[in-house]
């Protein structure tokens, strides 16, 4: 169960960081 846990933070983690990384406006042309 711990390593569930584990990896769905580092899931939403990962994907927190490429959400700020690309940040609003320029990511609409990024996605896809």
């Amino acid at each position: 169960m711990v390593h569930e846990l584990t990896s769905r933070s580092l899931e939403e983690s990962l994907h927190w960081a490429d959400v700020i990384a690309i940040g609003p406006g320029s990511g609409a042309g990024r996605v896809g």
